[in-house]
């Protein structure tokens, strides 16, 4: 009885899909469209620095954030499904709203 309860937690954790950070999905949409909107790289770096601020994170922190996501295949893919969404989003709202 005790196995067959384990082997269902298991079961159920193992389909429940990952959810990213909803603040790292917009801080690195935000980061994106900086870096497709500049060229000048002291530029970016500046704006860069700004949102991540805005975010509650240091360039070292959002790496680190980055980082430890990328060692779980599935809320990486899911992250990257979500910050498609925040980009497509972001490229179609009129200016200024």
């Amino acid at each position: 009885m005790r196995f067959t309860v384990i082997i269902l937690f298991i079961a159920v954790g193992c389909t429940e899909t990952a959810s990213p950070d909803h603040r790292l999905v917009q801080a690195y949409s935000d980061v994106v469209v900086v870096r497709e909107l500049y060229a000048d790289s002291g530029i970016v770096k500046q704006k860069n620095d700004s949102i991540l601020k805005s975010y509650g994170y240091d360039s070292a922190g959002f790496s680190s954030e980055l980082q430890n996501m990328s060692r779980t295949p599935q809320l990486l893919k899911s992250f990257f499904d979500s910050v498609s969404a925040a980009l497509m989003q972001k490229r179609t709202k009129p200016p200024g709203s």
